[in-house]
């Protein structure tokens, strides 16, 4: 099954299918025919991260999303430490839950954000998107991913670099999310005291077992 992603290119937009078994390698070189360039230089920026050539697309989450391709001269930088079959979408904000003895427990299972989307009027799941805070481009590579909500929602918090053709020089990333469910530009407010049910607990009410939970501070 094929998927659409928007390819942001030198600042100019267009759309393209791609197939979730492509790599990026692929995806750089469709990008590259598509625009009559040559493959060279070109960096895919998705999420606050350069993308390696070996990633595969049906790794990184990003169907009906906006990825930002970018092309120059020198040498392609990758974090190294970045693990191809990491979600992009997932990065851990909150505490593990944790047992009577204070020990984490490691299910297996990945967190996600959440939001109250305005437009499917309801409860989904979020995507995380960073940019630059001083043109508001895609394109900006995090020197490392945020590790807790604080990194997220306080400005100023995270560094790195811009990417972007417009001789930008900024240096601090902006967070904001948007509807995991639909595609659009709409932003969403981050529901931060909501994580995932990941050990499974039933509603003392109705008995499901629900994807989500609150997390309540009592006074």
């Amino acid at each position: 099954m094929s998927h659409d992603v928007t390819v942001n290119f030198n600042g100019k937009s267009f759309n393209l299918r791609f197939q979730p078994s492509w790599t990026i390698a692929q995806l750089k070189h469709e990008i590259a025919r598509k625009r009559n360039v040559k493959t060279a230089g070109i960096k895919i920026i998705f999420a606050g991260r350069e993308l390696p050539d070996e990633l595969t697309l049906g790794n990184a989450e990003m169907n009906h999303s906006v990825i930002h391709a970018v092309q120059k001269s020198g040498q392609i930088s990758v974090d190294a430490t970045y693990n191809a079959n990491d979600g992009l979408t997932k990065v851990k904000l909150t505490q593990d839950d944790e047992d009577e003895d204070g020990e984490s427990q490691q299910s297996g299972k990945q967190s996600f954000f959440f939001v109250y989307c305005k437009t499917c009027k309801k409860l989904t799941r979020g995507k995380l998107r960073c940019r630059c805070s001083n043109c508001k481009e895609g394109s900006f590579v995090l020197s490392q991913g945020p590790n807790g909500w604080d990194d997220v929602l306080i400005k100023g918090r995270m560094q790195g670099q811009c990417e972007s053709n417009t001789n930008c020089q900024g240096k601090t990333a902006e967070f904001y999310l948007k509807c995991g469910e639909h595609h659009g530009r709409d932003e969403q407010a981050p529901l931060s005291m909501l994580k995932s049910n990941i050990r499974n607990i039933p509603c003392i009410t109705c008995s499901e077992t629900l994807q989500a939970k609150f997390l309540l501070c009592l006074l």
